[in-house]
């Protein structure tokens, strides 16, 4: 009898575990997603700077349209479709980790790759 009993309260601590970390992952899911978004962005952005010495705000733009991510666990899925709203604060993002750098080229702004 005690044994059941030991079994039932093994059982229900598993239960209790595991409701604690879906729902931790839960709350966290919406965060975890945006950075995710901003990683793939980076990547195909400079990516395509490689090739490129150097691209325009509207370039980028064209670049990061339709750019999606999820969770492997979730259905919930982050993209980008807008990306003129996007874009400004994508950069801003890039330019303060010191991934890309602004610059002026024949009077236009343009954006490079930041040297090491």
């Amino acid at each position: 009898m005690i044994r059941y009993v030991a079994y039932v309260l093994m059982f229900a601590v598993m239960g209790a575990i595991i409701y604690v970390w879906g729902l931790k992952k839960a709350q966290n899911q919406s965060v975890e997603l945006a950075g995710r978004l901003y990683a793939k962005c980076e990547k195909l952005v400079c990516k395509e700077l490689k090739e490129k010495e150097f691209l325009q705000k509207s370039e980028i733009e064209k670049v990061i349209t339709n750019v999606q991510v999820g969770q492997f666990f979730s259905k919930n899925k982050l993209a980008v479709t807008n990306p003129k709203q996007f874009i400004n604060v994508f950069l801003e993002y890039e330019i303060k980790k010191d991934v890309l750098e602004e610059r002026m080229e024949k009077g236009k702004k343009v954006y490079c790759l930041k040297k090491k």
